[in-house]
Formats: structure tokens, C-alpha cells, sequence
């Protein structure tokens, strides 16, 4: 394990694994959500407080990880991931657990949240990449739990009916892409509204504008296809899970930076031109199952089929892309 990043969380009875001691709260800096500027601070901000909106992200001082406050929900499914190797590969790593201390003396809070009593400490997944591209995807078709209030079950339901969340079970929370053609900070953020502008026949086009028409169509093709294989193998961990997840998503993020694309495909295992056997490093892609505030294991009641179904609209929305760039075949005549 490198020396730079913290241990993985191991439950109080586990011996620990070795690795640096975690930062104390006094290292805590709270953070506001990024205004859509480039420079390297984005980096180090939380991926769904960064693209999606998210204004309660608290950010440990260096690009390794990043801290959220959250709630008892939340906190107690990460926990139960320990036991669960399986799905732990699909969701950010967990280095640490703490009691939220309360803001500084003096500090204004906005709209406190006194349910939000924990403090999680979890993998930056942007950490890897020089200029990474990040989409949030929401995934289910209701947003809301079963003992989520009338009026709460009222507002969730309107949105999901006036997004595209009702009728595919997914809704772009929002997006990052690196422009790829100047400064490796230079980038485009599309915010929660863009998504929920869309429907189900804009969805695509506006999909498509997370692999912009710089970025090579070849390093694209690739992408999407280990983006696809990803997606399977997620899917099919999820179908032998008896769990619920409201509110969560599927975060994309891969490396804008045209140089390390470059560079590596210039030295892929097959030697020159792309074959199926290249394996896309970990610096140039990454796909996770995000936020889990509304996470809970339900034994007896079989998988999550909304969640699942979500998923396949993600396949689905990026099969049709993959086919969109893919090369026309030469005619015979």
C-alpha cells in the first residue's frame, strides 16, 4: 500500500491494516460547492458534491480521499460492505469513521442537517486522473424509501416523473468533462438543472456530451466498451444482492488528459493498435456505485430490480452510443 493513502477501514475487533494513521478532525476544512472554474482544487472535492450540486462536503487537505457528513443509514452500510468483497469493489474504499464534532466556533451554517451525526472518510476516485471527466448518473425510478413521509413521497415522485428517472430509472445529476484540447483544468460542467431538463429522446444527445467530439473516436470506442464491461459485471453482483438503494448513482470518471492517453496507448500489451485482450488501466477509468444515504440490506426480498433496471438503461444508453461512433462497414461496390 502506498505510503500516501490512508488504510482501509477495518471494524474496531479487525486488526488493522497497515498504512499511515488517518488525519484527525482538526485537519477538517469545511469546503463550498465548486462554482464550474477550472484549477486543481476540483480535484480534491468531493466527485458528487463537485457535479452534482451536493453543498455538505467536507474535504480532507489532500487529494487522496475526501470526508461527507452522513447519516446513520449511510454510515452502518458502508460498515456492513466489510463483509461483502463483492459489491466493496464496486463503491468508493472506506478509510475511516468518526462522530461529527460540530462546526467552528462562529461559523454560519446553512440549513443544518442534526441527523447528519457521522463523519465518513472515503476514496477520492478522482485522486488517479490529471483532468478526469465525471458523470453522475442517478439510477431508480422512485427516489424515495418507504418511510419517507407523505409530503416527501409527493415532491420525490413529481420529480421522478417530470425527469427521465420515471420511465428508465436513470437522470444525469450532473456532469464534468475536461475539454481535452488546452489546459488539462479547462473544463465544461453541466449542473442537476441540465439534467433534469431532459427526456427520453434527449437523453442520448446530451450523454453523448461526456466523450466530446476531441477526444479521439478511437480512445472512445474503447472506453465505452470497458465502461460496458464494467457495467455487466456490476449488474450481475447486484442480481444476487438482497438489498435496497434510493437515491443512488453510478459515477463515471475517466482521464481527459490526451497525453496519458497517448502515452499508453502507445505502449498497450498487444504492441500498436488496440485488441480485446488490453486492459484499460485504473488511471484512465473508473466506474462506482455512489451514496448510499438511502442504503439498506433486505433479506428475503430479493434484489433491487428498479436499481437493476437503471442499470440497463445505463447499458443501453452507452451500447447505442458505442454503435453511433463505431465505423460504418465498407461497401462492397
Amino acid at each position: 500500500m502506498s505510503e500516501s493513502i490512508p488504510a482501509i477501514y477495518t471494524p474496531p475487533d479487525s486488526p488493522p491494516e497497515e498504512g499511515v494513521p488517518f488525519p484527525t478532525l482538526a485537519s477538517y476544512t469545511t469546503t463550498q460547492p465548486s462554482s464550474g472554474g477550472g484549477g486543481s482544487s476540483a480535484r480534491s472535492l468531493n466527485p458528487e458534491g463537485q457535479v452534482a450540486g451536493h453543498g455538505d462536503t467536507i474535504s480532507v487537505n489532500d487529494e487522496n480521499s475526501l470526508v461527507k457528513r452522513t447519516y446513520q443509514q449511510e454510515k452502518a452500510f458502508y460498515e456492513s460492505l466489510h463483509e461483502d468483497p463483492e459489491l466493496r469493489d464496486f463503491v468508493p474504499r472506506l478509510y475511516d469513521i468518526s462522530t461529527y464534532p460540530g462546526p467552528p466556533p462562529g461559523t454560519k451554517v446553512f440549513r443544518p442537517k442534526r441527523d447528519k451525526k457521522y463523519v465518513i472518510t472515503i476514496e477520492n476516485l478522482t485522486r488517479p486522473f490529471r483532468s478526469p471527466s465525471v458523470l453522475d448518473l442517478k439510477l431508480g425510478s422512485r427516489l424515495y424509501e418507504d418511510d419517507a413521509s407523505p409530503i416527501k413521497k409527493l415532491r420525490m415522485s413529481a420529480i421522478s416523473r417530470i425527469t427521465t428517472s420515471f420511465k428508465l430509472g436513470i437522470a444525469i445529476s450532473g456532469m464534468r468533462v475536461s475539454s481535452t484540447l488546452s489546459n488539462i483544468n479547462d473544463f465544461q460542467k453541466y449542473s442537476k438543472s441540465f439534467g433534469k431538463k431532459q427526456t427520453t429522446r434527449t437523453l442520448p444527445v446530451a450523454f453523448s456530451r461526456f466523450f466530446p467530439a476531441a477526444f479521439p473516436v478511437e480512445y472512445r470506442r474503447w472506453l465505452v466498451q470497458w465502461f460496458l464491461t464494467r457495467v455487466d459485471q456490476l449488474a450481475a453482483v447486484l442480481a444476487t444482492k438482497e438489498l435496497r438503494i434510493v437515491g443512488g448513482s453510478l459515477l463515471f470518471v475517466y482521464e481527459g488528459d490526451l497525453v496519458a492517453w497517448a502515452k499508453w496507448m502507445g505502449s498497450s500489451p498487444s504492441g500498436g493498435p488496440l485488441c480485446a485482450d488490453d486492459v484499460l488501466p485504473e488511471d484512465l477509468f473508473d466506474i462506482r456505485l455512489i451514496d448510499f444515504a438511502h442504503a439498506k440490506w433486505t433479506p428475503g426480498q430479493g434484489p433491487d430490480t428498479r436499481l437493476l433496471d437503471g442499470l440497463q438503461s445505463a447499458r443501453e444508453l452507452l451500447a447505442d452510443y458505442f454503435e453511433s461512433i463505431s465505423e460504418p462497414p465498407v461497401s462492397k461496390y
